[in-house]
């Protein structure tokens, strides 16, 4: 929540325990600014995971109800 300029989904991504990534916040020009930052590099097609990951960016806001975050195992908040 908050992610912005998608700067922590860089390090987040790169944990091998890590599947599912949700990034949301409210600014839908920020996040088509920097929705880069999510997808793969070059070297991430080289080396391949042992476990896949699929990250998602949304426009949303932490005040408004989401149950498609229900079964997140961890929500991070940031600048809110």
């Amino acid at each position: 929540m908050g992610c912005a300029e998608l700067r922590l989904v860089q390090y987040l991504k790169s944990l091998p325990h890590v599947q599912h990534l949700v990034e949301v916040d409210i600014d839908q020009n920020t996040l088509e600014t920097y929705k880069f930052r999510a997808a793969p590099l070059t070297i991430e097609y080289l080396k391949r995971r042992e476990q896949p990951l699929t990250i998602d960016v949304y426009q949303g806001s932490v005040a408004e109800y989401d149950s498609s975050l229900m079964e997140a195992d961890a929500i991070v908040c940031i600048e809110l």
